[in-house]
Parts: C-alpha cells; structure tokens; sequence
C-alpha cells in the first residue's frame, strides 16, 4: 500500500469510527444515564431556627430523580431585584452544597435507600451585601448590608414581588463524564416563595414504580404556619 493510500484509508477510518461513535456518546448521556436534578416548586418560608439568621429561613428542596448518579454537584443561586428602569442581580449561598460530592440517582436510592434529596436553607454571602450597599437600595437594607447583618426575609419584605429567586444547578454525568446543568422554576415572592414546610417523605423500600408518586410528594411543600417552631436539621425532610 503506498503512502496516500494508507493516509487516506486512515482518514476513511476516522470518518467511520466518529460516525459510530456519536451516536453511542449521545445513546449514554443523554438515555442511559438519565441524571435529572428536579426542584421543588416553591421555596418554603418557615421559622429560622439560628441566631441570627433572621426571623424566617428560606429553603428549597431538590433530588435527582434519574436513574444514574451525578457528581462533584454544584449550584449558583441567582436573586433578582426589579427597579423603575432596570433589574440588578446578584447571588446566594446555599447551605448542604459543599456536601454534595454525590447526589445519588435511582438505583443507588431504590437499591440501598442512600439519599438522592436535600432540603438546603437560602443565605446573604459577601456578594450579596456588596450589591446591597449600592445607593439605589432603601437605607436600611444598605445599613444592614454594610453591618454584614442583612438576611434573606430584610430582602424579601422590603422587595417583596419585584424579586425572583433562579437556581442552576452543575455535576458530572457518572457515566459518560458530562457535564450538565438543571435550571429551577423562578421563584417570586407570594407566588412560589410560600409559608410551609416541606414533606416528611423518606426513601424506604420503594419499588421503582413507586418511584414518581415519591418523587412528587418529597418535592411539595405542605400547609402550616412557619410561625410553629420546629427543630428541624437541614437533612429532615
């Protein structure tokens, strides 16, 4: 065989193997994985349960309802507040994030009831009190601001329905490596950012046709007066 033969057998060769190879790459990330992050449809308003941290906390709830696991998960909570000409935004924290080098899929969650869901609370970070300084803002949110004071409900109650909460959540596809991203609902003050609390469902014994009614009513908050103090962890749910 000569030279250009060889070479062009080998591009040939290339053209064929990147053909069936896309195919298979798309086949594992997007069906035999099957991650999915779901949020829950509201953020739970309910008494703050630390010092400090406001009369009410925030919270939202999530789980991976796919059947694989995803890794190294990350999020960027994104808070926009609505002015007479513009919207300037800015970011939160979320507690449990720094604990979620794993968020468990399906199997994992059915086959040995490791949790795939988490209740995590909204927080300020120093980002956010660096926006709200800013001199369009009320006087005493920028008080509290400059104090490192200032809490999630300061910002809701003075804002009210000109704020929208937005959550992306980041993780790598166990299988294939892939990196994804989830988007939440926007949440808005008294439409989806509720009194309440979320559901007491545990994953035990469940069966996977069981699996979507569990999935539904882990992710719904219930009615009941965030002014009844429970003692409550971040991973009761």
């Amino acid at each position: 065989m000569s030279f250009w033969e060889a070479v062009l057998t080998g591009v040939v060769a290339s053209v064929i193997a990147s053909f069936i190879a896309s195919p298979i790459f798309w086949y594992l990330t997007f069906y035999k994985s099957s991650t999915k992050i779901e949020f829950s449809s509201k953020i739970e308003k309910s008494l703050a349960v630390v010092d400090g941290a406001g009369k009410y906390r925030y919270r939202v709830k999530f789980i991976n309802s796919g059947k694989k696991d995803l890794h190294e998960v990350s999020f960027l909570v994104k808070l926009s507040v609505r002015h007479e000409k513009t919207a300037n935004f800015t970011y939160l924290g979320l507690g449990n994030e720094s604990r979620l080098p794993i968020l468990y899929g399906r199997e994992q969650q059915t086959g040995s009831s490791k949790k795939g869901c988490e209740i995590a609370t909204l927080y300020p970070t120093q980002t956010t009190f660096s926006e709200f300084k800013k001199s369009l803002y009320a006087d005493a949110i920028r008080e509290k601001a400059k104090a490192e004071s200032l809490t999630l409900d300061d910002i809701l109650e003075e804002y009210k329905d000109r704020c929208e909460i937005v959550i992306f959540a980041y993780g790598n596809d166990a299988v294939t490596g892939a990196r994804k991203m989830y988007e939440s609902t926007v949440y808005k003050y008294g439409d989806n950012i509720r009194e309440g609390r979320f559901s007491s469902v545990h994953l035990k014994d469940f069966k996977i046709r069981e699996y979507e009614e569990y999935v539904y009513n882990s992710l719904k908050l219930t009615s009941g007066s965030p002014d009844t103090d429970q003692d409550e962890s971040e991973n009761d749910y």
